[in-house]
């Protein structure tokens, strides 16, 4: 009995001592636009420790709202990213469209990465009931991430 208390004691002991994966959420910037019609565009960037020290992932958000506070739509670029002090790569990247509002839909769209930085270029339209396109909004987004993990 006494050898069974002490295996599940020194197990309980074992798991409590094993690092847990970090998942921790970093506090974003954020940048509102204006444009001449009265709706403005609002990017922030959250970021994510992940299990290791040495990476982190991030989201670039556009979100394009209308003067009177009707939300449409959301560019989502997600970036993850390996640095060591001296050097950093990206290793990933993904953009992704949610649109809220009837009538818009993507025109275009590109994205990819390249050493310590990932890109999406959208343009989005609003085409009215007639058909027409009343509006077009282009999008350039630009994820950079430093040799210490500062992202801008």
């Amino acid at each position: 009995m006494l050898k069974k208390t002490i295996s599940i004691l020194l197990c309980l002991i074992l798991v409590i001592s094993l690092p847990a994966p970090t998942v921790c959420a970093v506090e974003g910037t954020t940048e509102v636009v204006y444009l001449e019609d009265g709706s403005y565009i609002t990017t922030t960037i959250q970021s994510y420790s992940t299990y290791s020290t040495y990476e982190i992932t991030a989201k670039k958000t556009q979100t394009y709202t209308l003067q009177n506070g009707v939300v449409c739509w959301d560019i989502v670029l997600t970036g993850t990213f390996v640095y060591d002090g001296t050097t950093c790569e990206c290793t990933a990247s993904n953009v992704n469209i949610i649109v809220y509002e009837d009538g818009w839909a993507t025109y275009s769209r590109r994205s990819g990465r390249d050493d310590n930085y990932c890109f999406s270029n959208v343009v989005m339209r609003y085409t009215n009931i007639a058909g027409i396109v009343a509006t077009s909004v282009p999008c350039n987004m630009t994820l950079t991430c430093d040799v210490n993990g500062n992202l801008s």
